[in-house]
């Protein structure tokens, strides 16, 4: 939804990754204060953690659906980062020489500080993106192991359904 001619690949990169964490902590914020409106904004702080409680457990089956449909579009996205092209910028028979600028956005030269810094991030959104989902996932599994072998369902294990539904004991 950025262009690639109006906007340069690190904002892109940036705005693709956190885009989405955006809209879910809006989400929450939203859920919340509409408990909270519900309550008539009392003071009772346990009312105010049950709030929290109960939209982060109404808005996990959307979140988990929302994380499992975007990885795989943003990690390849975050991948291209290393993506290059080679382009000829001396034909001499003696010697061809070779620069490489990043395959979506062609004013960036490769192998340069720009590229450098393009790169970090990049890192640091894989940790996020893939690697941070397959941490959520396997976390909320392991807390829903017990309840899930005892077959007693808690409020996790209902919010986490779309993680274990298909899967049957052994």
């Amino acid at each position: 939804f950025l262009p690639p001619g109006c906007t340069d690949f690190k904002v892109r990169l940036v705005v693709l990754a956190t885009f989405p964490v955006i809209i879910i902590a809006l989400l929450m914020l939203v859920g919340v204060g509409f408990r909270l409106k519900h309550w008539h904004a009392t003071s009772d702080r346990r009312q105010v953690r049950d709030a929290i409680r109960r939209v982060v457990l109404d808005l996990t089956p959307l979140i988990l659906i929302l994380v499992f449909i975007l990885v795989p579009s943003i990690s390849a996205f975050i991948f291209r980062s290393w993506s290059c092209e080679e382009y000829p910028v001396s034909h001499s028979e003696d010697s061809r020489r070779y620069v490489r600028f990043l395959k979506l956005d062609a004013n960036v030269q490769c192998d340069t500080t720009q590229h450098a810094r393009i790169k970090i991030l990049a890192a640091f959104l894989l940790i996020l993106w893939p690697a941070g989902s397959l941490i959520l996932f396997t976390s909320l599994l392991f807390l829903c192991y017990t309840a899930l072998r005892t077959k007693m369902p808690t409020a996790l294990t209902r919010a986490t359904t779309f993680l274990h539904k298909e899967y049957k004991e052994r």
